[in-house]
């Protein structure tokens, strides 16, 4: 789900790959230079090494899977992952339907903040808080009223829009010395 427009551009990141079932998206990012490797592919069906990678980033992934899948690859990517694992998700269920010709775009599922932090992840909220967030969103007010929000949402994630998950990977001292 690297999706066509990935944040990671404006990191300094040196070695990334973009994995997305669809195409148009993978094409646009490639034309973007954002990864150095780009998989077409199915998230829930790839294959990947254990501790292949420092970190694993699923920014906007979860929500378009079944729960199910989405517990599933939370697994398969505890496992690829060396240090960290990075999920961004809107709080709760957020109805959206496909869009650009993507069926892929819509979402199946809600995570709460709780169910993660179960799971190790720390939630961080993110856009502000969730009740200033519907059709008023595109009134400017609204929307400066919704970014002054913010700090309230980073420290209060239940009530924030979106939820930045961070979970840092154990590893013993002698294998951490091997890979790094």
């Amino acid at each position: 789900g690297c999706g066509p427009n990935s944040p990671l551009k404006f990191c300094n990141v040196k070695y990334s790959i973009g994995v997305d079932i669809f195409e148009s998206y993978l094409n646009k990012s490639k034309k973007n230079k954002i990864h150095n490797k780009y998989i077409l592919s199915d998230i829930t069906k790839i294959k990947f090494k254990p501790k292949n990678f420092d970190a694993i980033i699923l920014m906007d992934i979860l929500e378009h899977l079944k729960k199910s899948q989405g517990r599933k690859l939370l697994k398969k990517s505890e496992n690829w992952a060396r240090r960290k694992i990075i999920i961004l998700v809107p709080n709760g269920f957020l109805p959206q339907r496909d869009y650009d010709q993507n069926p892929s775009q819509k979402h199946q599922s809600g995570w709460q903040p709780e169910e993660l932090r179960k799971c190790g992840y720390k939630p961080f909220g993110m856009w502000g808080l969730k009740f200033l967030k519907g059709p008023q969103q595109t009134k400017l007010i609204w929307l400066i009223i919704s970014q002054l929000s913010q700090l309230i949402a980073y420290y209060l994630p239940k009530f924030a829009f979106s939820i930045f998950y961070v979970k840092t990977i154990m590893i013993n001292k002698a294998v951490r010395n091997i890979h790094y």
